[in-house]
């Protein structure tokens, strides 16, 4: 190999370039152990090896052996994808569907991607078939979603089984199918789908309803998943089926919303941390809490933030909570309604009216039954 890459042969340079990369420590991604690596992956990517710059822009977007550099990395996958590299096309869409190293332009980025997916790369046709279901920069299309994702699940890319169970599930409105594929997903240990089967006996829809059934998904998928420690943060909050615990409800809280700042898990905190109920009670961390939950469109969050701010002897008409006491009204959410009519009608009895709210003391409006019912979600790609 040595001989042929010293004679200029650019395949040579990058096969000697692949098996020093093979060779190296993947904890030590310095500049010393990677250097020769893309001295070789240089040398070939300079005669137009498509592979070759596309390995190289693989080292700059990952950071190996140089600075972490995405507009070199963007640059080299845009060439090696215009030389034919497939990989390349997929990466180089990637780069712009998400903007890295380059503007976002999520329609052209596609345009890479469907050219892989034609191709036959299984990573770009199931990420075309997701963009289809959902409309991602492509317009919604559930037969072309199902064209890719049906024989990617057979071919064994488990992952679509989930993706298939979600199309079924929110847009044919067929259980049945959804189960189906849910379960396949389950045999194939896809994580992804334990918070859906956990809501399906949740809920009781296509199976007979088991909270025993749901708490065992949502323990197998909690280690990474946030929606399912939220579902058992809300188990050990109502203490159904489990003892209730609301340390353990707390800590399953904090958890989702640090996995992936789950609106609704905001939520439980503030409720907590306004109850003192796992936590010492800490009106201004719940305010903080039901803060964030409200930023992201939570209606009842507003309320509760709303209210608190009020009983806490803060004025109403501070501009954060004016903010969300009219976005909640405007939305026709009947609680904003409620407490403004309370409002305008009781003044000099606000802190009243706010221990008279204070449903979740007493655990009258969050329960197992009557809390926000849960939905099978759609994982980020």
């Amino acid at each position: 190999l040595k001989k042929a890459a010293n004679q200029n042969y650019a395949p040579a340079m990058r096969q000697i370039g692949i098996i020093l990369e093979a060779r190296t420590d993947p904890k030590d991604s310095t500049y010393k152990q990677y250097k020769p690596i893309m001295n070789w992956y240089a040398k070939a990517a300079a005669k137009k090896d498509a592979v070759a710059q596309y390995r190289l822009g693989n080292l700059y977007f990952e950071g190996k052996g140089d600075y972490h550099n995405l507009p070199k990395a963007y640059a080299l996958y845009k060439k090696a994808a215009n030389g034919g590299c497939v990989e390349a096309m997929y990466a180089a869409g990637i780069c712009e569907v998400f903007g890295y190293g380059v503007e976002h332009d999520g329609r052209k980025g596609m345009a890479w991607i469907r050219k892989a997916a034609e191709l036959g790369m299984p990573d770009a046709q199931y990420l075309l078939g997701v963009s289809y279901a959902y409309g991602d920069y492509v317009k919604k299309n559930l037969d072309s979603a199902l064209y890719y994702l049906i024989p990617l699940s057979q071919q064994g890319f488990d992952e679509a089984y989930y993706d298939l169970g979600l199309i079924y599930y929110n847009e044919y409105k067929d259980v049945d199918k959804a189960l189906q594929c849910w379960q396949k997903a389950d045999s194939l240990q896809v994580e992804e789908v334990y918070y859906a089967l956990g809501v399906l006996y949740y809920v009781g829809m296509g199976v007979e309803r088991s909270l025993d059934q749901a708490y065992k998904y949502w323990t197998k998928g909690a280690a990474n998943d946030c929606h399912c420690q939220h579902g058992l943060g809300i188990m050990y909050y109502t203490g159904v089926p489990v003892r209730q615990d609301y340390k353990k409800a707390y800590a399953y809280f904090e958890k989702a919303v640090k996995g992936c700042g789950y609106p609704y898990a905001f939520y439980m905190l503030g409720v907590c941390c306004e109850n003192g109920q796992g936590c010492s009670r800490d009106v201004s961390l719940a305010l903080q809490n039901y803060g964030a939950a409200a930023d992201a469109g939570h209606l009842e969050s507003m309320v509760s933030f709303v209210s608190l701010r009020n009983y806490a002897g803060i004025t109403m008409y501070d501009d954060q909570a004016q903010e969300y006491l009219e976005l909640a009204l405007k939305a026709g959410y009947q609680p904003a309604i409620d407490y403004q009519r309370n409002i305008m009608e009781h003044k000099d009895q606000l802190k009243a009216e706010r221990r008279h709210a204070h449903r979740a003391a007493e655990g009258l409006e969050i329960s197992a039954d009557n809390h926000a019912a849960p939905t099978p979600v759609r994982r980020k790609h």
